[in-house]
């Protein structure tokens, strides 16, 4: 299983939220409206964000886009996953049978990955102190992604 170091990550950090991200075909098959990505990242993010409205709309919008921004960051550590997208459904089993915390510890540098959160939680609440519910939900992302990754390895 791979191990991603602190540069790894960083990297993918770049790559998932870089100026290019919009072009390419992964970071369009993970945002999808309509795709299996944003229905999971709005399912996940409805039911983790304990907010009372009318705050509540806003902030599962924020959680959904932190778990989109740890999915795609997933799909960018190397070698690149294209079609991560297509095995999310073995990423949630993942992420269900061993808990997020250990998905991510297991392959991911932790240091780099609570400083890729916390960037992630500053742009999502726009420079403003992010909903802890919002650092879970990239925490959710990545973990599937990584969980997915894993699946597709060891189905290969």
């Amino acid at each position: 299983m791979r191990e991603y170091d602190e540069a790894d990550i960083r990297a993918a950090f770049a790559a998932a939220l870089g100026p290019r991200h919009e072009d390419d075909p992964v970071s369009r098959a993970i945002q999808a409206p309509d795709g299996l990505a944003t229905a999971i990242a709005l399912e996940l993010a409805r039911s983790t964000v304990d907010v009372l409205p009318p705050a509540r709309e806003q902030a599962v919008a924020e959680g959904a886009a932190a778990c989109l921004c740890g999915l795609l960051v997933s799909a960018w550590l190397p070698p690149a996953e294209p079609e991560l997208a297509e095995h999310l459904l073995d990423g949630v089993a993942t992420v269900r049978s061993f808990g997020r915390h250990a998905v991510i510890a297991r392959q991911c540098d932790l240091a780099a990955v609570a400083a890729a959160e916390t960037e992630v939680g500053h742009a999502v609440a726009q420079g403003g102190t992010p909903a802890a519910a919002t650092l879970q939900l990239f925490e959710l992302g990545l973990a599937i992604g990584l969980g997915a990754r894993r699946e597709r390895a060891a189905a290969a």
